[in-house]
């Protein structure tokens, strides 16, 4: 998976991680601009639930989106495939 190194802003990728929990990952990240040469870890999440798994698993608790949220997605997902915007970016969430 790519993030944006925080310094120079060209992507970095993930050299190697490890689960934390079931619901949380320790990503270790590599920036690709070999002058910056950024190294920097990150923590990766399970936040919310936006469709019940028809597998739940006992002692999981992820919570429901709202309902305004899970049509703050649709609507995002929406506008993406129209082609008015070419990367998905969820409300709440910046970097």
């Amino acid at each position: 998976m790519a993030f944006i190194c925080p310094h120079c802003k060209q992507v970095a990728y993930t050299r190697t991680s490890r689960y934390l929990s079931d619901l949380t990952q320790e990503e270790y990240l590599t920036c690709s601009n070999v002058t910056c040469g950024h190294n920097f870890s990150t923590f990766r999440a399970v936040r919310e639930t936006l469709s019940p798994s028809a597998l739940p698993r006992a002692g999981i608790y992820i919570p429901m989106a709202t309902k305004q949220r899970l049509a703050e997605v649709q609507l995002l997902i929406r506008r993406q495939k129209a082609g008015t915007e070419n990367q998905l970016e969820l409300p709440g969430l910046t970097a």
